[in-house]
């Protein structure tokens, strides 16, 4: 079948892919909304992520999160964080990965929380991007902030590795427009929603969103 100037021209531009240092952007051009994806994969740097079981520590559970900012208003449908490998104990490991309930908050700039979200992952879990289906729209030039933890990880005592990037003097940040942060309880009943729990990182955190963009609000 022959394709006339403007069918190629349709194909060519029916996925526009951006790509920097520190991720990649993909927008899918068709009739209707357009579709995003972008993601922040590399990394340099692991941090603790749920709960512990070594006597001098328990009991705990630490969380992590990325606050994100948009140049134009975003409809998020999904929202991953990438973790290291499965949940395990640390001073008496079973060998066995263990079956995981992760909640996701999205927040306000303020640490308000405007919509939560959880995801249970099956023991055989092994390490990856974590994806909650969300529905949220983010308007244009507003920072968010999503914190992300394991439920009850003060009582269950395993844990993974969230992944992230470190980087060092002068040398460009996973994603300049937000900021990583971090919490640790240390009470089994210990709140992880309350934002006065959460600081600032150091660093940023692997992320990777998706969505569409609104025709029109």
């Amino acid at each position: 079948m022959r394709m006339n100037t403007r069918q190629v021209v349709g194909w060519m531009l029916a996925l526009l892919l951006v790509c920097g240092l520190a991720g990649c952007e993909w927008f899918a051009w068709r009739d209707g909304p357009r579709a995003w994806v972008m993601e922040r994969s590399e990394t340099n740097a692991t941090k603790w992520f749920g709960g512990d079981d070594r006597a001098a520590f328990a009991p705990r559970n630490v969380g992590v999160g990325q606050s994100v900012t948009f140049s134009e208003t975003r409809h998020v449908e999904t929202f991953s964080f990438l973790l290291s490998g499965p949940f395990e104990y640390v001073e008496n490991p079973d060998g066995a990965g263990h079956e995981a309930t992760l909640a996701l908050d999205v927040r306000l700039a303020s640490g308000a929380i405007l919509n939560s979200y959880t995801l249970t992952l099956p023991a055989s879990f092994d390490g990856g991007w974590v994806t909650f289906a969300v529905s949220e729209t983010l308007f244009a030039e507003h920072e968010y902030v999503m914190t992300c933890y394991l439920v009850d990880g003060g009582s269950l005592g395993f844990c993974t590795g969230v992944r992230g990037f470190s980087a060092e003097a002068l040398e460009p940040e996973l994603y300049p427009e937000g900021q990583g942060y971090s919490a640790i309880v240390y009470t089994e009943g210990g709140d992880l929603g309350a934002w006065e729990e959460w600081d600032e990182h150091p660093w940023d955190f692997c992320f990777r969103a998706s969505g569409t963009i609104p025709e029109e609000l």
